[in-house]
């Protein structure tokens, strides 16, 4: 009986290592093509291509859906379950009281205007148009963020340049830089309040209403 199973299982072991090897000789082979009669495994060579192929189309998808979720997707149910950052993008009516008037530039009274906010996830511009033709004067955000306070308001910071009217120059105002703050009040906003200041060393008030 012992001897009879040290037999079956030395034949058992042979069978097994003799499929083993038979396998591990189909997966690799060596340069010239002599298997494991030269015992150096080469494993089979793919174009880099081939790995790389898998790795570009999941960036590209990331990529596009970051992109949707920036600029649309973010506005819209169910994303909105999932941040509080309030949409301001659309047309304002501006009025704006300035310390400029006091100084004899232009009559004590309040300056209406058109606000112009662009704004997507990750940034927010504001355009800012006052006064009628030929008179305008036009301001554009050079930078600006809205941000987030602990007490969960929300502000709108920048710096903007100012250009006037070509003809309005030199005799009523100049080109002039500033900065200005907009505190956000209003679920779904429907107001912003808030002052500038200017490098001309003037400064003012201006509240924002969003037109329907």
């Amino acid at each position: 009986m012992y001897f009879r199973s040290s037999a079956s299982i030395s034949i058992s072991s042979d069978i097994f290592f003799g499929h083993a090897f038979r396998l591990f000789d189909l997966g690799y082979h060596h340069r010239c093509g002599r298997g494991l009669g030269n015992f150096t495994p080469v494993l089979r060579s793919r174009p880099i291509q081939d790995y790389a192929k898998p790795f570009s189309v999941t960036v590209a998808v990331v990529t596009g859906l970051l992109t949707a979720f920036d600029r649309v997707l973010w506005r819209h149910w169910p994303f909105r379950l999932f941040h509080k950052t309030p949409e301001l993008s659309g047309e304002w009516v501006a009025e704006l009281l300035s310390s400029y008037a006091e100084q004899g530039g232009r009559d004590n009274k309040t300056i209406t205007g058109t606000a112009t906010i662009t704004q997507t996830y990750t940034s927010l511009s504001v355009r800012l148009v006052t006064g009628e033709e030929p008179n305008t004067n036009r301001s554009f955000q050079l930078a600006g963020r809205l941000i987030r306070h602990n007490d969960g308001v929300y502000e709108v910071i920048g710096v903007y340049q100012s250009d006037p009217d070509i003809l309005a120059r030199g005799t009523q105002t100049e080109i002039h830089y500033g900065a200005f703050r907009y505190r956000v009040i209003g679920t779904p906003p429907k107001k912003m309040s808030g002052h500038y200041w200017t490098d001309r060393n003037t400064k003012g008030s201006i509240q924002l209403k969003k037109r329907l």
